[in-house]
């Protein structure tokens, strides 16, 4: 009786050389996947892009999510969404499968927000009246800075020292 070698299915691989078995099949990682029937390589499972991860072994196609808003994931070939960075607090992201620190956007000048991982503007707060903050994606209360002796301001949210008035 001849026995009739079969390819390796797709989302696994087998470096062999005449394997006949399918337990000699090696499932691509989490993280990547193979839609090719034959594989011969880890080198032929395919990374999920930047701002993508997936969580299984053995994908036999591109199940990649991306990942979630308020986060970025600049590294090809994530495997779990604990992969996926948060935007620092003074940035905000309504976006999902972001890829790099830049995707998320900076609090505006005047505002400031403390709060790592946020999905809107409504996260970057005012500075209050006689403060004002000149730095884009201010990550603290810190950052909103008093007008000087004899100024005030009223403007909210007042984005320099311009905005204070002499008294």
């Amino acid at each position: 009786m001849i026995s009739t070698c079969q390819a390796c299915p797709a989302g696994k691989y087998s470096a062999v050389f005449g394997a006949c078995s399918i337990a000699l099949c090696i499932d691509c990682v989490a993280g990547k996947y193979s839609t090719m029937p034959g594989a011969d390589s880890e080198s032929d499972c395919e990374a999920c892009d930047a701002g993508k991860y997936w969580y299984e072994p053995g994908a036999s196609s591109n199940l990649c999510e991306p990942c979630p808003i308020g986060t970025y994931s600049p590294s090809a070939g994530a495997n779990s969404t604990a992969m996926c960075r948060d935007c620092p607090a003074g940035k905000y992201s309504g976006d999902s499968g972001n890829d790099d620190e830049e995707d998320c956007r900076l609090c505006d000048l005047g505002t400031y927000s403390d709060v790592p991982r946020a999905t809107t503007s409504a996260t970057c707060q005012n500075c209050v009246a006689g403060k004002y903050s000149s730095y884009p994606g201010a990550w603290s209360v810190t950052q909103c800075l008093d007008c000087v002796p004899g100024k005030y301001s009223m403007v909210v949210p007042a984005e320099s020292e311009d905005d204070c008035t002499s008294c």
